[in-house]
């Protein structure tokens, strides 16, 4: 019971969510290419990534409280690691015939989103107020989103390969044996005589084709 209480405090306390929220973004883009991507080279991208948060948050903490900045941080990856996805949806978007998905729209828009919803974070005192409670939601979403990023990674994954390697390393191990036994020189082993067998054909005429067969091929 008091290790479950732990937990919970924790959760509350520590603000995980914005190295979940990076984390999600490199897992779900190797979630993809789960066939033709190892895991290991998305390490460089994942660790500057974390390394980066980290120092984000030392340097914000140092004026606001870490679960302010934690929040403002997760907002930031939420919004700019998903513009792509939003320049995709929104592009070529018309309402009442104006065509209003235009990057030269979206991008400003976009820009005053992000920098109205930061001031908003730092001086809400909601967000003050419910700091605690705020941590705790982003960080089981966080958790949500590897939980779901991994399923994904399993589902994609192509597990025939795995069996193929196994009968190819089987099939490998097999030759080498093979090859690796003694030949036996008996009576045998003599070269044995080449056999030609010939068969005499040609294209039939055109009275016979029409004849037999019943086709003209003149």
């Amino acid at each position: 019971m008091a290790n479950m209480r732990f937990r919970l405090d924790a959760l509350k306390s520590l603000p995980l969510h914005p190295f979940l929220i990076f984390s999600f973004q490199v897992l779900s883009l190797w979630a993809v290419n789960v066939n033709v991507l190892n895991i290991v080279s998305t390490l460089p991208v994942w660790t500057t990534g974390l390394i980066i948060t980290a120092l984000l948050l030392f340097l914000l903490s140092r004026f606001k409280d870490v679960r302010i900045s934690a929040i403002a941080i997760t907002f930031w990856y939420l919004l700019i690691l998903n513009l792509g996805r939003v320049l995709a949806n929104l592009t070529g978007l018309e309402i009442f015939g104006i065509l209003i998905g235009r990057r030269r729209y979206i991008m400003p828009l976009y820009g005053l989103t992000l920098l109205v919803g930061t001031l908003w974070i730092f001086r809400s005192q909601w967000c003050k107020k419910n700091a605690e409670r705020i941590t705790y939601i982003l960080n089981i979403f966080g958790f949500g989103l590897i939980l779901s990023s991994s399923i994904a990674a399993i589902m994609n994954f192509d597990w025939s390969k795995l069996t193929d390697k196994r009968y190819s390393e089987l099939a490998k191990a097999e030759k080498i044996s093979n090859d690796s036994k003694p030949v036996s020189k008996t009576n045998n082993s003599k070269p044995k005589p080449n056999v030609y067998f010939i068969i005499f054909d040609s294209y039939p005429s055109n009275s016979v084709l029409k004849k037999y067969y019943g086709w003209d091929d003149s």
